[in-house]
């Protein structure tokens, strides 16, 4: 049995090197918050989804999820869990769950007066958003409305190469 787990660390390091040298770590990217990101769960440290960044007309930012990731031992929900309108009874996969982030003037990189909802328990939080230097990770730090003091983080991670299995029209 040990040398199952050893051939599979073997295996996965393997795969971890060739992933790495086919992207070189110095290729900079974009600090707009434009493109396709996976969302790390901060309870789990799982990658929960992709969520699409995209501008709107009026030039805020919204994201809308477009895969749900599969995880170990868990049966993902198909709708909005406990969200208040307009979002009751909305399926995930599709959701519209960043909306009205604002660039901050001052930095490319930083973004704020936004909105973040959990699907999971349709708890809505104010987003502010970093997107790192290299452009290859992104903190969105909520906090819940009316009661700043609570707040959540999470990492999300650049997918400069995700091709998207769904299309859906911009309506925001």
């Amino acid at each position: 049995m040990r040398n199952l787990y050893h051939y599979c660390g073997a295996i996965a390091l393997a795969l971890t090197s060739t992933v790495t040298l086919a992207e070189p770590a110095n290729t900079p990217l974009s600090t707009d918050i434009t493109g396709y990101w996976r969302n790390i769960d901060d309870v789990t440290g799982f990658s929960k989804g992709i969520v699409h960044i995209q501008p709107t007309a009026n030039g805020t930012y919204f994201g809308r999820i477009v895969e749900i990731i599969p995880r170990p031992n868990y049966v993902p929900m198909e709708l909005c869990n406990n969200c208040p309108e307009p979002f009751t009874g909305q399926k995930i996969l599709g959701l519209t769950a960043v909306w009205n982030l604002k660039s901050v003037p001052s930095t490319a990189s930083s973004y704020n007066g936004g909105y973040v909802i959990d699907p999971l328990n349709g708890k809505i939080y104010a987003a502010d958003v970093k997107v790192s230097a290299d452009g290859r990770r992104l903190t969105l730090r909520g906090s819940i409305i009316g009661a700043s003091l609570l707040k959540r983080s999470q990492t999300w991670i650049r997918e400069p190469k995700y091709v998207p299995k769904y299309t859906w029209h911009n309506t925001q």
